[in-house]
């Protein structure tokens, strides 16, 4: 027999959340069973508590993201994104042969999915800590988001500069061939696909038949005839702005449901920082190595004005306007203009003074 389960309300708050609800028409043969309320939490926590036919029910846990009746079984029938009642009202639940809702997934699914994204994570927090270069941060990401994301295949992390309509991508890694074939049709050829539509709008999107997507119209048909049809594209947003995306793909069709992206956002959450992370300090070695160079080149350079002034009798600053002058126009190093300054010097000067 049907029975329904119906949320009258649901109140959020920083200490926990409200729920008030009822049951209705329930099996005639209840009388030896007890009806829970079963809630599961964003960290995979299942939460239980006996309930009468009505009543008001609070859980100190506020990332609630499936509520539902069991029993002895449990089905969902209420998930909210940030706390809020996404479908309420009457809901109608029919069991099948093993005691589950069509489409649920089973407690030993949520544990094992919420335990596979807390590997990801946790290997997140080690990746921080490391010394690797970009390249090899990125490529780490990507290993790490096909663990955590449910039924990825594959997956590729893209730092993006969004403020530019060309040579938008500042570095990627893919974690398999088949990935980085993807980038190249992505960024390259066709500079359209979903990591470039996450990243610009800041929303997740995913697409379950590539083949006849029409999102991406000459993308989707291109990556559905390498046998690519299911995607999901994750971006990496920090203080609300996008610095690139994660991309996680799968050659099935309809593979990631919402529940696959829902825990995506989730390890997209610390993926970015520890992105950012290796970012600034790839930058931060940049500089320091573009210092170290300015800082071994500066006497050179100084020599090399010192002749031009000694030559020519003008001011330092005018000297340094030369030799930048001629560093432009044969585009070549200015520490390499002053080097050929100074080596010219040397070899008059010693051509002066060795013996004929």
């Amino acid at each position: 027999m049907p029975w329904r389960f119906q949320i009258d309300s649901c109140t959020a708050g920083s200490g926990g959340v409200e729920l008030h609800c009822r049951a209705h028409s329930l099996p005639a043969d209840n009388g030896t069973k007890s009806l829970f309320l079963l809630v599961r939490t964003r960290t995979g926590r299942l939460l239980t508590q006996p309930v009468s036919t009505v009543g008001r029910y609070y859980y100190p846990d506020n990332r609630l993201v499936a509520v539902g009746p069991r029993l002895g079984r449990w089905a969902s029938v209420w998930m909210p994104t940030t706390g809020k009642i996404k479908s309420a009202g009457m809901t109608e639940l029919t069991e099948d042969a093993g005691g589950l809702p069509v489409g649920s997934l089973s407690a030993q699914q949520v544990s094992a999915d919420a335990a596979d994204l807390q590997t990801g994570i946790d290997d997140l927090a080690g990746l921080v800590a490391g010394s690797l270069g970009l390249p090899e941060s990125l490529a780490e990401v990507s290993t790490f988001a096909v663990r955590a994301i449910p039924g990825a295949e594959g997956a590729g992390v893209t730092l993006l500069r969004v403020d530019r309509v060309d040579n938008m991508v500042e570095a990627l890694a893919a974690s398999a061939p088949f990935v980085a074939e993807i980038d190249e049709i992505q960024y390259v050829t066709l500079k359209e696909g979903p990591c470039i539509t996450a990243a610009l709008e800041r929303r997740t999107v995913r697409s379950g038949s590539l083949g006849g997507e029409k999102m991406w119209p000459r993308f989707g048909p291109r990556v559905g005839r390498l046998g690519v049809h299911s995607a999901l594209s994750l971006p990496l947003l920090l203080s609300g702005q996008a610095i690139g995306a994660i991309n996680v793909y799968a050659h099935g069709k309809d593979v990631f449901d919402e529940h696959a992206a829902e825990l995506g956002e989730l390890f997209a959450k610390p993926a970015a920082v520890a992105v950012h992370n290796a970012q600034i300090l790839a930058h931060a070695m940049a500089l320091t190595a573009q210092l170290q160079t300015a800082l071994s080149t500066r006497p050179v350079i100084d020599q090399a004005i010192g002749l031009i002034r000694g030559r020519s009798g003008r001011s330092a600053e005018d000297a340094f306007n030369q030799l930048r002058a001629i560093s432009q126009a044969e585009h070549r190093k200015l520490a390499d203009v002053a080097q050929r300054i100074v080596d010219e010097a040397v070899r008059r000067a010693r051509a002066r003074h060795s013996p004929t």
